[in-house]
């Protein structure tokens, strides 16, 4: 009876070293399904436009990146695929460090613009990366971010800026560029046409999130309602202009004048999406909104 007795504890011990192995798993694939990737320790800020004219933004970015006197960066994405054939270091010193460090009231911003695959592959492009706090993108040409920018340096030290808890924002196309999945058409397809649900891989730094940009400002409310449905795995996310969304630790804040919208493949009296407002928060684990005014969804 005693050797039995010695058996179970030894057993039931067993059992209780093994939990903590358990437990670890299950957060591990808990951050899977969320929407922000497990390894980031930093912020993201989302914005679906406008994001340096609006305070509330701005101010989140610098407060999040350790304020006026931390280092930023402004990388700078042209708004056609017209290529600069001007050495690197001259497109640099033509951009204006001030003026984008007064966007956003801050003492030093390295303005950098970003035209191909070669300048953003290069060290001499990633250097002022290296000792950011904080970079924006902004908008621009989404094809030239795709093809010039992912899987280079500056991918790889966007993401070491964010492993030092620093803040890595964008708007509209320098948004998009952040998450994992951009639906091919965002702009949604013509009436009596099947929408195109493909996508392009983004940066990936917000997991199983799909995006829109300008979302009321041109109307595009719809138009994630088709891509939801034929991938119900996925959360679509419109952001308008003047509002974004800081995500955070498998979560997100909505800050901004303007609206942002979410896409869960469920009914809301009668829409397949609602809208939150500045000071609501969005778990992207559970799929679930905590409203400021305790308004349902």
């Amino acid at each position: 009876m005693r050797r039995i007795i010695q058996l179970l504890v030894m057993f039931m011990c067993a059992v209780a070293a093994g939990c903590p192995a358990l437990a670890q798993d299950q957060s591990v694939k808990a951050g899977e399904r969320s929407g922000h990737d497990p390894e980031i320790r930093g912020a993201l800020v989302l914005c679906g436009g406008g994001g340096r004219q609006q305070k509330a933004i701005g101010s989140r970015f610098v407060e999040l990146a350790g304020g006026p006197d931390a280092n930023y960066v402004i990388i700078q994405v042209p708004n056609s695929r017209a290529k600069d054939d001007r050495p690197l270091a001259e497109r640099v010193a033509s951009t204006s460090d001030a003026r984008s460090a007064a966007a956003f009231g801050v003492k030093r911003m390295t303005a950098m613009q970003i035209t191909d695959r070669d300048a953003a592959d290069s060290a001499e492009f990633v250097a002022p990366l290296r000792k950011a706090n904080g970079v924006w993108i902004t908008g621009g040409d989404l094809d030239v971010l795709l093809q010039a920018g992912k899987d280079t340096l500056m991918h790889r030290e966007l993401k070491a800026v964010l492993d030092r808890r620093g803040v890595v924002g964008g708007e509209s196309a320098g948004a998009l560029i952040l998450t994992s999945k951009i639906a091919n058409n965002i702009k949604g397809a013509s009436p009596g046409v099947k929408p195109d649900t493909d996508f392009y891989e983004g940066f990936g730094f917000v997991k199983d999130v799909v995006v829109v940009p300008h979302l009321l400002r041109m109307g595009w409310q719809e138009n994630l309602v088709p891509v939801i449905a034929a991938h119900p795995n996925l959360l679509g996310v419109g952001i308008d202009e003047g509002a974004a969304v800081v995500v955070q630790n498998s979560a997100f804040d909505v800050i901004g004048t303007s609206k942002v919208a979410i896409y869960d493949n469920a009914d809301h009296n009668g829409k397949n999406y609602y809208f939150l407002s500045a000071g609501d928060h969005f778990d992207l684990s559970a799929r679930k909104a905590a409203l400021k005014a305790n308004k349902a969804p």
